[in-house]
């Protein structure tokens, strides 16, 4: 009779810290692993592999994601090519305020969008932006006249914003500071080859003989495509490095002893982040 409580005692005083619910609804055991893990020797060639097993999930998404941004927002400049000035009618200064006004959106919502990767779940979070922004980007092919393509185009601007925070957030969750210029440099880069693609894309739908005019085309083609990617973002991006279903919870506690020194702390939205940032 004895020996059930005794296990029911141990059990409640150390709970079992390779539950991922646990790790999930009680950050602070992230702390625990850690304690644990500065006593262990970490070898390196196991610390190598994380750090690929990392590159290869999170660098593509977040590269491809960016990629999108660029093109998304300079479909416009394509559009001017094939017509779009003439079939709305725009006049004197309307176009450059069109490319303008997307600037306009995107620093409005920029401190909102900070407070709010912060309290919601990056991740879905920003997955759903990016399938908002394709669903505007298409709604810019609906467009009859100058105010109607400034609304599309402030919004689309509005949802474009989390991406570049989000994704600075997202590389101090998971590298080591030392980490993180090349990643980022392999991330800006993504934009370049976004241009050429969309370079190339775009010239051949803007010569698509058809009752619908070619620049509607090139935004109902480009949105749908940023909408189906954000689809796909749900299910691959991965989140907290508390949380993620990418690594295991021996792995998970490798990366918080990775980026402690950071001093930039943990996805945590039920407790202050410095919980997390030892």
């Amino acid at each position: 009779m004895d020996q059930p409580a005794k296990a029911s005692e141990k059990d409640m005083s150390q709970p079992d810290v390779k539950n991922g619910s646990v790790i999930e609804e009680e950050p602070a055991k992230a702390i625990q692993i850690l304690h644990e893990i500065e006593h262990e020797h970490i070898d390196q060639a196991a610390a190598d592999r994380l750090r690929r097993k990392i590159d290869l999930r999170l660098l593509p998404v977040l590269c491809i994601t960016y990629a999108l941004q660029s093109i998304d927002k300079t479909t416009l400049g394509y559009a001017a090519v094939f017509g779009v000035q003439k079939d709305l009618a725009l006049v004197g200064t309307e176009y450059s305020w069109l490319g303008g006004i997307f600037y306009l959106g995107y620093l409005a919502w920029e401190f909102p969008t900070n407070v709010l990767l912060q309290k919601l779940p990056i991740n879905y979070f920003m997955a759903g932006t990016v399938i908002v922004w394709g669903v505007v980007l298409m709604c810019h092919a609906a467009t009859q006249n100058f105010s109607g393509l400034a609304a599309a185009r402030t919004f689309l601007g509005v949802f474009e914003a989390s991406i570049n925070p989000g994704t600075m957030l997202l590389f101090t969750m998971y590298y080591a500071r030392r980490e993180q210029p090349l990643r980022m440099g392999i991330w800006i880069g993504s934009a370049g080859l976004g241009y050429v693609i969309s370079g190339i894309t775009s010239f051949g739908i803007g010569h698509i003989h058809s009752a619908i005019a070619s620049w509607r085309l090139l935004f109902v083609f480009w949105g749908a495509i940023t909408t189906a990617w954000g689809i796909v973002l749900l299910f691959t991006l991965p989140g907290s490095p508390l949380t993620t279903k990418l690594l295991t919870e021996h792995e998970r506690a490798m990366v918080i002893d990775r980026i402690k020194s950071n001093g930039t702390g943990l996805e945590n939205r039920k407790r202050g982040c410095s919980s997390c940032s030892r």
